[in-house]
């Protein structure tokens, strides 16, 4: 017998340790407080989880998968397999034909009784088979779609694009309920007659910022792999020419280390890669910024998706250094929040740096404390609590 209030909830990274994991544990948070009973389940293995976050986790082997409770959720992660060749080839077949992930979806719906299916990013193939065991077993279908791919890169990169794309133009019409994470995104929906709501990234960390008096520099802050959706070279160009100047700028940029951008000599430009490091490492960074920075290309990812980045760092009270693309960038406001300009071209970005180097201590304060406000306004729970839960009962 199906249980009215029990969502099974898929996504590759469940556990808050990257974007995509703290995106589905705050909704699962917001969902828990609304009275749903939330299972967990990750299509990767258990190894995927950090062993500095692996090791504070009480995890058990039950069946074919890796258990834990966490925040008062049950997660279950595959369990790690031996490194065999024959092993290798059924992952690699896996993220193509992806048999056990929807054998075990199939399996987690009946054992546990499920009423919702969330299914987050999915691919073609795989929504596909769901949406017909969901109609037929009378469970509800939700598409949780953060991403409209840029089709590039190698050939899995490739495939996953068009798949993800494919399921986007052509199935989630019938699915017909989507959770969208940006406003760009739910408005194509709705145009299309789909059921969409908007559900920005949601923090649950929120800390308003104090005045710093003391520190000679102004303090950027970029975490994140850049990959192929943001520019850290305009930043990283125009840091290096005003410093050259007035050395008035200290960088810290958090995911990669300076072998990333082939110069080993960022530091003496006040430029600083830390490489990979903890949340909580991230935070105090935060804690100590003016401005972070997201640079993207006008293009429709950028417009589809939302930085969770600009999330993190509103709530933070660190104001955005942008550039205009028509998608975050969206809710910086120039001079109260952030700046943006509309080229990254290095006159532009050193113009506005240069802008933001005459700034004093007062100023500087102000755009955090208006930064902090719109982000605990924007991506606070409570926003969502009612109409997420509206959402599930249409």
């Amino acid at each position: 017998m199906v249980n009215e209030n029990k969502i099974l909830y898929v996504s590759k990274s469940c556990f808050p340790n990257m974007a995509s994991g703290v995106r589905v544990t705050n909704i699962t948070k917001l969902l828990q407080n609304n009275g749903y009973n939330v299972i967990m389940y990750s299509s990767f293995d258990i190894e995927y989880i950090p062993k500095q976050y692996r090791e504070q986790l009480n995890i058990v082997n039950q069946g074919k998968f890796s258990v834990f409770n966490y925040d008062a959720c049950k997660y279950l992660y595959k369990q790690k397999k031996s490194n065999t060749f024959i092993n290798k080839i059924i992952s690699y077949l896996e993220n193509f034909l992806n048999f056990n992930l929807i054998k075990n979806i199939k399996k987690l719906c009946i054992d546990e009784n499920i009423r919702y299916v969330i299914l987050y990013n999915p691919l073609y193939n795989v929504s596909k088979k769901v949406y017909k065991f969901c109609k037929k077993n009378n469970i509800k279908l939700i598409i949780d779609n953060t991403e409209w791919y840029q089709v590039t890169g190698k050939f899995i990169d490739k495939y996953i694009a068009k798949s993800v794309n494919k399921r986007i133009l052509k199935l989630d019409k019938r699915i017909n309920n989507i959770i969208s994470i940006s406003p760009w995104m739910d408005k194509w929906y709705k145009d299309r007659g789909i059921n969409s709501i908007c559900v920005l990234p949601l923090m649950d960390n929120f800390k308003e910022p104090v005045k710093d008096v003391n520190s000679k520099f102004i303090h950027l802050v970029y975490c994140g792999v850049p990959g192929k959706k943001d520019l850290l070279i305009p930043i990283i160009n125009g840091i290096k020419t005003v410093n050259s100047k007035i050395n008035k700028f200290k960088v810290t940029i958090i995911g990669v280390t300076s072998q990333y951008f082939g110069d080993e000599d960022l530091e003496k430009y006040n430029i600083y890669c830390l490489g990979k490091i903890s949340r909580e490492q991230v935070f105090e960074h935060y804690n100590n910024a003016n401005f972070s920075c997201l640079f993207r290309n006008d293009a429709r990812y950028a417009k589809a998706g939302f930085s969770t980045k600009v999330a993190e760092s509103l709530s933070f009270g660190v104001p955005v250094l942008c550039n205009i693309v028509g998608g975050t960038d969206d809710i910086i406001e120039d001079g109260y929040n952030g700046f943006k300009i509309k080229n990254i071209d290095e006159d532009s970005v050193e113009s506005m740096l240069l802008k933001i180097s005459t700034l004093d201590c007062d100023q500087l304060f102000d755009l955090r404390l208006n930064a902090y406000n719109c982000g605990k306004i924007l991506f606070g729970m409570d926003k969502y609590e009612n109409s997420l839960k509206e959402f599930l009962n249409k």
